[in-house]
Protein backbone atom coordinates (compact mmCIF):
# COMPACT_ATOMS: atom_id res chain seq x y z
CA UNK A 1 0.00 0.00 0.00
CA UNK A 2 2.82 2.40 0.85
CA UNK A 3 4.49 1.68 -2.52
CA UNK A 4 1.22 2.52 -4.29
CA UNK A 5 0.92 5.78 -2.36
CA UNK A 6 4.47 6.77 -3.28
CA UNK A 7 3.81 5.89 -6.92
CA UNK A 8 0.63 8.01 -6.94
CA UNK A 9 2.44 10.91 -5.26
CA UNK A 10 5.20 10.80 -7.90
CA UNK A 11 2.61 10.63 -10.69
CA UNK A 12 0.70 13.58 -9.21
CA UNK A 13 3.93 15.55 -8.91
CA UNK A 14 4.88 14.87 -12.50
CA UNK A 15 1.43 15.88 -13.73
CA UNK A 16 1.67 19.08 -11.64
CA UNK A 17 5.05 19.89 -13.21
CA UNK A 18 3.51 19.18 -16.64
CA UNK A 19 0.67 21.66 -15.98
CA UNK A 20 3.02 24.36 -14.65
CA UNK A 21 5.41 24.00 -17.60
CA UNK A 22 2.51 23.99 -20.09
CA UNK A 23 1.03 27.14 -18.57
CA UNK A 24 4.38 28.89 -18.33
CA UNK A 25 5.22 27.81 -21.87
CA UNK A 26 2.03 29.37 -23.18
CA UNK A 27 2.67 32.59 -21.28
CA UNK A 28 6.21 32.77 -22.69
CA UNK A 29 5.31 31.78 -26.26
CA UNK A 30 2.36 34.12 -26.88
CA UNK A 31 4.23 37.48 -26.98
CA UNK A 32 7.01 36.06 -29.17
CA UNK A 33 4.54 34.36 -31.52
CA UNK A 34 2.65 37.66 -31.81
CA UNK A 35 5.92 39.42 -32.66
CA UNK A 36 6.86 36.82 -35.28
CA UNK A 37 3.45 36.45 -36.92
CA UNK A 38 1.69 39.75 -36.29
CA UNK A 39 -1.83 40.05 -34.87
CA UNK A 40 -3.80 38.86 -37.90
CA UNK A 41 -1.58 35.92 -38.71
CA UNK A 42 -1.35 34.96 -35.03
CA UNK A 43 -5.15 34.88 -34.84
CA UNK A 44 -5.26 32.73 -37.97
CA UNK A 45 -2.61 30.42 -36.51
CA UNK A 46 -4.53 30.01 -33.25
CA UNK A 47 -7.71 29.29 -35.21
CA UNK A 48 -5.85 26.70 -37.26
CA UNK A 49 -4.48 25.11 -34.09
CA UNK A 50 -8.00 24.94 -32.64
CA UNK A 51 -9.27 23.19 -35.76
CA UNK A 52 -6.29 20.85 -35.75
CA UNK A 53 -6.83 20.14 -32.06
CA UNK A 54 -10.44 19.24 -32.76
CA UNK A 55 -9.38 16.90 -35.56
CA UNK A 56 -6.73 15.44 -33.25
CA UNK A 57 -9.45 14.33 -30.84
CA UNK A 58 -11.36 12.47 -33.55
CA UNK A 59 -9.85 9.03 -33.12
CA UNK A 60 -13.40 7.65 -32.85
CA UNK A 61 -12.80 6.56 -29.28
CA UNK A 62 -10.31 3.85 -30.22
CA UNK A 63 -7.80 4.73 -27.52
CA UNK A 64 -10.51 5.06 -24.87
CA UNK A 65 -12.09 1.75 -25.84
CA UNK A 66 -8.91 -0.23 -25.36
CA UNK A 67 -7.96 1.04 -21.87
CA UNK A 68 -9.99 -1.36 -19.69
CA UNK A 69 -9.51 -4.54 -21.76
CA UNK A 70 -5.79 -3.82 -22.07
CA UNK A 71 -5.46 -3.18 -18.33
CA UNK A 72 -7.23 -6.50 -17.69
CA UNK A 73 -4.87 -8.32 -20.08
CA UNK A 74 -1.83 -6.74 -18.41
CA UNK A 75 -3.29 -7.48 -14.96
CA UNK A 76 -3.64 -11.19 -15.76
CA UNK A 77 -0.24 -11.20 -17.47
CA UNK A 78 -1.84 -12.33 -20.73
CA UNK A 79 0.81 -11.07 -23.13
CA UNK A 80 -0.70 -12.67 -26.22
CA UNK A 81 -4.03 -10.90 -25.79
CA UNK A 82 -2.36 -7.59 -24.91
CA UNK A 83 -0.12 -7.78 -28.01
CA UNK A 84 -3.11 -8.50 -30.25
CA UNK A 85 -5.09 -5.63 -28.77
CA UNK A 86 -2.19 -3.21 -29.16
CA UNK A 87 -1.51 -4.34 -32.74
CA UNK A 88 -5.19 -4.10 -33.69
CA UNK A 89 -5.58 -0.67 -32.14
CA UNK A 90 -2.34 0.51 -33.77
CA UNK A 91 -3.52 -0.60 -37.22
CA UNK A 92 -6.98 0.90 -36.70
CA UNK A 93 -5.49 4.23 -35.58
CA UNK A 94 -3.08 4.18 -38.50
CA UNK A 95 -5.91 3.52 -40.96
CA UNK A 96 -8.14 6.24 -39.47
CA UNK A 97 -5.21 8.68 -39.48
CA UNK A 98 -4.28 7.96 -43.09
CA UNK A 99 -7.88 8.30 -44.28
CA UNK A 100 -8.47 11.58 -42.44
CA UNK A 101 -5.08 12.98 -43.51
CA UNK A 102 -5.68 12.05 -47.15
CA UNK A 103 -9.17 13.53 -47.06
CA UNK A 104 -8.06 16.78 -45.44
CA UNK A 105 -5.10 17.12 -47.79
CA UNK A 106 -7.36 16.57 -50.82
CA UNK A 107 -9.91 19.12 -49.60
CA UNK A 108 -7.22 21.74 -48.95
CA UNK A 109 -5.26 21.19 -52.18
CA UNK A 110 -8.37 21.23 -54.39
CA UNK A 111 -9.60 24.29 -52.49
CA UNK A 112 -12.89 22.54 -51.73
CA UNK A 113 -12.29 24.00 -48.27
CA UNK A 114 -10.94 27.56 -48.70
CA UNK A 115 -8.86 27.58 -45.52
CA UNK A 116 -7.20 30.90 -46.30
CA UNK A 117 -10.56 32.65 -46.54
CA UNK A 118 -11.90 30.82 -43.50
CA UNK A 119 -8.90 32.04 -41.53
CA UNK A 120 -9.33 35.58 -42.90
CA UNK A 121 -5.83 35.85 -44.36
CA UNK A 122 -4.51 38.49 -46.78
CA UNK A 123 -3.28 35.86 -49.25
CA UNK A 124 -5.93 33.15 -48.86
CA UNK A 125 -4.80 31.06 -51.85
CA UNK A 126 -1.12 31.17 -50.90
CA UNK A 127 0.76 27.88 -51.08
CA UNK A 128 2.25 28.71 -47.66
CA UNK A 129 -1.26 28.75 -46.19
CA UNK A 130 -2.10 25.42 -47.78
CA UNK A 131 1.17 23.83 -46.68
CA UNK A 132 0.83 25.13 -43.11
CA UNK A 133 -2.68 23.67 -42.89
CA UNK A 134 -1.70 20.36 -44.47
CA UNK A 135 1.40 19.93 -42.31
CA UNK A 136 -0.43 20.88 -39.12
CA UNK A 137 -3.29 18.50 -39.82
CA UNK A 138 -1.10 15.66 -41.06
CA UNK A 139 1.31 15.87 -38.12
CA UNK A 140 -1.57 15.93 -35.66
CA UNK A 141 -3.28 13.02 -37.32
CA UNK A 142 0.03 11.18 -37.58
CA UNK A 143 0.21 11.41 -33.81
CA UNK A 144 -2.86 9.17 -33.50
CA UNK A 145 -0.64 6.12 -33.23
CA UNK A 146 1.37 7.82 -30.47
CA UNK A 147 -1.82 8.22 -28.43
CA UNK A 148 -1.68 4.47 -28.06
CA UNK A 149 1.58 4.82 -26.15
CA UNK A 150 -0.21 6.97 -23.56
CA UNK A 151 -2.80 4.21 -23.16
CA UNK A 152 -0.13 1.54 -22.77
CA UNK A 153 1.76 3.64 -20.22
CA UNK A 154 -1.43 4.35 -18.26
CA UNK A 155 -2.48 0.71 -18.18
CA UNK A 156 0.97 -0.37 -16.98
CA UNK A 157 0.99 2.28 -14.23
CA UNK A 158 3.74 4.29 -15.96
CA UNK A 159 1.79 7.37 -17.08
CA UNK A 160 4.48 9.60 -15.60
CA UNK A 161 6.65 8.81 -18.64
CA UNK A 162 4.08 10.40 -20.94
CA UNK A 163 3.82 13.41 -18.63
CA UNK A 164 7.61 13.89 -18.71
CA UNK A 165 7.48 13.65 -22.52
CA UNK A 166 4.89 16.47 -22.50
CA UNK A 167 7.17 18.57 -20.29
CA UNK A 168 10.10 18.05 -22.66
CA UNK A 169 7.86 18.86 -25.65
CA UNK A 170 6.76 22.14 -24.06
CA UNK A 171 10.34 23.11 -23.29
CA UNK A 172 11.41 22.36 -26.88
CA UNK A 173 8.50 24.45 -28.19
CA UNK A 174 9.47 27.41 -26.03
CA UNK A 175 13.11 27.14 -27.11
CA UNK A 176 12.08 26.98 -30.80
CA UNK A 177 9.88 30.08 -30.56
CA UNK A 178 12.54 31.98 -28.61
CA UNK A 179 15.13 31.03 -31.24
CA UNK A 180 12.85 32.30 -34.02
CA UNK A 181 12.24 35.52 -32.12
CA UNK A 182 15.97 35.98 -31.49
CA UNK A 183 16.63 35.67 -35.20
CA UNK A 184 13.97 38.29 -35.86
CA UNK A 185 12.30 35.72 -38.05
CA UNK A 186 9.46 36.88 -40.20
CA UNK A 187 9.36 33.70 -42.22
CA UNK A 188 5.62 33.41 -41.65
CA UNK A 189 4.72 36.82 -43.10
CA UNK A 190 3.44 35.16 -46.28
CA UNK A 191 1.14 33.09 -44.11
Amino acid sequence: LQNLLVQEAVLGGVFAVDQVVSGAGSIIIIPFALEILGRTNYGAWITLLAIVGFVGMSDFGLTSAIINPLAAAFGTNNRDVSRRMIASCFLALLLVGVLIAAGCTFLIVTQAVPVGRILGLQHPASMDVKMACILSLDLTIGAYVFQLSDVILATTQQAYIGAWADVVGQIVSVIAVLALAARGSHSMTAF
